[in-house]
């Protein structure tokens, strides 16, 4: 953790959004996620693993979307405003959908590879945003266990993408 912080210290937006992000104070999220490991590692088969290995995601991803980006972006006052401004007919008529997608792409036509978010998703609200990710996070999770070597693929393609621009930034 404290490598970690030192690093983030240094970061040009460190000042503005360390304290609003608490320090990164270790969350009950963070913790639950943690105390997994040793769950997944030691799973006696199969099944009870892949059970662990979604419950650490899920913790990662309210860590994630209730510590971090709740507070950092969703909670701004001119954010707020964008985005209900994006859920007016015209606008929202006339802008893609939200969605995550499985792949190194940024979008795909085959609908086991994405999950969109439901037309009436609040994305600044915490708990109506989780229901979305909970449910793309069952979808993932199943991806991850009956097409393991391609999901693993294009997990590997997007790290080489933050490896190509750390490498653009030491330049």
């Amino acid at each position: 953790h404290d490598p970690v912080l030192r690093n983030l210290q240094l970061q040009p937006w460190a000042e503005e959004s360390l304290p609003i992000l608490k320090h990164l104070q270790i969350s009950p999220f963070i913790e639950k996620a943690f105390r997994k490991i040793p769950e997944i590692e030691a799973a006696p088969n199969k099944k009870s693993k892949a059970k662990s290995q979604l419950e650490h995601l899920l913790a990662i991803a309210e860590h994630e979307q209730g510590v971090v980006l709740q507070p950092l972006i969703y909670e701004q006052a001119d954010f707020k405003r964008a985005l209900a401004t994006m859920r007016s007919w015209p606008i929202r008529w006339i802008s893609p959908k939200q969605q995550i997608v499985f792949t190194n792409h940024c979008e795909t036509d085959d609908p086991k590879l994405k999950s969109e978010a439901p037309e009436d998703m609040i994305v600044e609200d915490y708990r109506s945003r989780m229901g979305w990710i909970g449910k793309a996070a069952d979808k993932f999770h199943g991806l991850m266990q009956e097409s393991t070597a391609f999901m693993e693929i294009q997990l590997s393609a997007i790290a080489d993408w933050a490896l190509a621009k750390a490498r653009e930034d030491e330049q």
